[in-house]
């Protein structure tokens, strides 16, 4: 019985660490952020937009107010994504530490408890 309640209790919680790293997540407001496998935006692809944005407001090409409120908002998107990411990746190994201790650990009480039965 206490083998069978340990397989269970291991087959749940690393199905729901799997389902962490690779279910997409998003931010507060909305904004997508990928999966912990697959971000949606990396830091040198957002440094690139970035860069962009500030050649075309240097050219005058485009309202600079508007280009910066969007650079603002799409940077806050990013940390936002990061930090929703990184919790993410934490429960997921949270979760997967006790995918692989709470059998060990229901096992261990489970024999204990049969030395003392007979």
């Amino acid at each position: 019985m206490m083998k069978r309640l340990a397989a269970v209790a291991a087959l749940g919680l690393v199905l729901v660490a799997l389902l962490l790293t690779f279910l997409p997540a998003s931010g507060d407001n909305g904004s997508p952020c990928g999966t912990w496998v697959s971000p949606a935006m990396s830091e040198d692809e957002l440094r690139e937009t970035n860069e962009k944005a500030r050649g075309v407001i240097d050219e005058g090409l485009i309202d600079t107010f508007e280009l910066e409120a969007q650079m603002v908002a799409a940077n806050a998107d990013f940390r936002q994504c990061q930090d929703t990411l990184s919790s993410r990746r934490l429960w997921s190994l949270l979760a997967l530490g006790a995918g692989v201790l709470v059998p060990v650990g229901i096992l261990y009480v489970g024999g204990g408890r049969r030395e003392y039965d007979a």
